[in-house]
């Protein structure tokens, strides 16, 4: 376990830097260890019967209050009952005295009376430092003592504490150290855990996949809710890092009991909702039609994830039956809510793009020819031009074997030739059979030059 280190990458999490005008957030610190980045503003989101409070309710701790000011400074409509919220959990459940400054700032340039902080300031800093000197003093006396266990838990509180203070660097320094009071890979495999929990709050999803992978080697059984939650946290930091295709595999393959997704869900990091959206935009990116009927609409294991956010499975029906106006028109409504998470939100135009290029090709697969205009409102383009763009790249990939006929403003579909496939794969194998002849060859003449030569210890017995 040498090199099983907790030490931080230098790499930031991966958030879009997109320059907004006439933006009065812009420049806010959104979290207190992260650089300020510009961000793009959002009108309040489109989705049915949306309750912020409904919706952060079922994050705890630092999470929950990152995500309330996350959403705050992307949407004004929200912003006074986002920092509000994050204001009250930070004051709950976290010692975060900077990023609560930073909140309060916030509300009273929104003209929101609040009032005197100063007192839960000094309180918080006092709590904090409090503890901290205890756990010291709880890891100088179990480390003289010998108490593995016990010095290894007081580590872990005071990673925790360091979490809880928004300071990630330090928590992941001091699991570090923690490592000196490991009996073997499942005390390693612990800490491990932590240090993917931390870095998760911090929304830095290399480090996360890397620490849970590292714990998961000393893992003896696949199965329970160490191994739910673990792969919990792979799936959210692979959406987080843009893995579409493994983060459909993994939550379509998730075997996860009613038991195992509540006490993951109540740790309050990652919710039912959040499992729902990654694999829905997941799949509609890397999986095939049938694929996704098979693994997530008659998957009855995932099924209940779906109840929290019934609109997915709704995306996914229309996208099977090929009701493509109404799932384009749902897929807009649950990227208005998206475009707000701090984990999705990043992706989300990527995400919208990829979903119309596939169903793009989906659209035209029954057709000989389509005429443009009607192609362009039934997959809600702003504009025939836009749909061109999409078609001639899909065409240029070679997704879509068609021209455009801007005259008649048609898209034609052709059919490769049978003989020129067959010529095409013929002179493919030609190639392959050119190559295999060459190394073929050059093994020949090194194998004449080594029997001429004779080898290095005939050589050595004929010089003696």
């Amino acid at each position: 376990m040498a090199d099983s280190t907790f030490a931080s990458s230098s790499k930031r999490p991966r958030m879009s830097s997109v320059s907004s005008t006439k933006n009065p957030m812009e420049g806010f610190f959104t979290f207190a260890d992260e650089q300020a980045i510009k961000i793009t503003v959002y009108p309040k989101p489109t989705l049915d019967n949306f309750s912020l409070s409904e919706y952060l309710a079922e994050y705890k701790g630092m999470v929950k209050a990152k995500r309330a000011i996350h959403m705050g400074e992307r949407c004004e409509e929200l912003a006074q009952e986002c920092y509000l919220i994050a204001l009250d959990e930070l004051e709950a459940s976290t010692y975060n005295t900077r990023l609560h400054g930073e909140v309060c700032k916030r509300l009273e340039q929104l003209d929101v009376a609040l009032p005197d902080k100063t007192e839960w300031k000094r309180g918080a800093d006092q709590k904090a430092k409090r503890e901290i000197s205890e756990l010291h003093k709880r890891i100088t006396e179990t480390k003289s003592g010998n108490l593995l266990v016990a010095c290894r838990d007081a580590h872990k509180e005071l990673a925790e504490l360091y979490a809880k203070m928004g300071n990630t660097e330090e928590a992941l320094r001091v699991l570090q150290n923690g490592r000196e009071f490991c009996g073997g890979a499942k005390e390693h495999g612990d800490l491990h855990f932590c240090a993917a929990e931390v870095t998760q709050t911090a929304f830095r999803w290399l480090q996360t996949s890397t620490f849970v992978q590292r714990a998961f080697s000393s893992l003896a059984a696949k199965q329970g809710k160490t191994w739910i939650h673990g792969n919990v946290l792979l799936v959210q930091a692979g959406f987080g890092d843009s893995r579409w295709s493994d983060v459909a595999r993994s939550l379509s393959d998730l075997d996860i009991t009613e038991s195992d997704a509540a006490a993951v869900f109540e740790l309050g990091t990652v919710t039912a909702k959040d499992l729902a959206l990654y694999a829905t935009l997941a799949a509609l990116i890397a999986f095939k039609r049938n694929e996704i009927k098979e693994k997530l609409i008659n998957n009855l294991r995932f099924g209940k994830f779906f109840e929290s956010m019934p609109e997915c499975l709704a995306l996914l029906k229309d996208h099977h039956n090929s009701k493509y106006t109404n799932m384009i028109a749902g897929l807009d409504k649950i990227l208005s809510f998206c475009v707000l998470d701090p984990v999705i939100g990043p992706h989300a135009s990527k995400i919208r793009s990829l979903i119309i290029e596939n169903t793009v090709v989906l659209y035209s697969q029954p057709y000989v020819s389509a005429n443009l205009e009607t192609m362009a409102r039934a997959l809600r383009f702003d504009s025939v031009s836009s749909l061109e763009k999409v078609l001639v790249k899909l065409i240029t990939s070679k997704r879509i074997s068609a021209r455009i006929d801007n005259v008649a403003g048609y898209l034609f579909k052709y059919k490769v030739d049978p003989r020129d496939e067959a010529l095409q794969s013929i002179e493919k194998m030609y190639k392959t059979f050119n190559t295999q002849v060459d190394v073929m060859k050059a093994r020949i003449q090194f194998l004449e030059e080594e029997s001429g030569r004779g080898s290095i210890g005939s050589r050595s017995v004929r010089g003696r």
